[in-house]
């Protein structure tokens, strides 16, 4: 999701890069939650299985 323009300035400078390696290095690829897939469609189940 972008940031929006007037939320800008709450983001440090490196943001792109952090947030990289948050999501693709630390969690690897996956929601640290409920371990889903990034950047994949995922179905849903309805019973909470995916």
């Amino acid at each position: 999701m972008p940031i929006r323009p007037e939320h800008r300035f709450f983001y440090p400078i490196d943001w792109p890069q952090l947030s990289d390696a948050i999501r693709f290095r630390r969690a690897r690829g996956r929601c640290e939650a409920c371990a889903r897939p990034h950047l994949q469609r995922v179905f849903h189940l309805g019973d909470g299985r995916w």
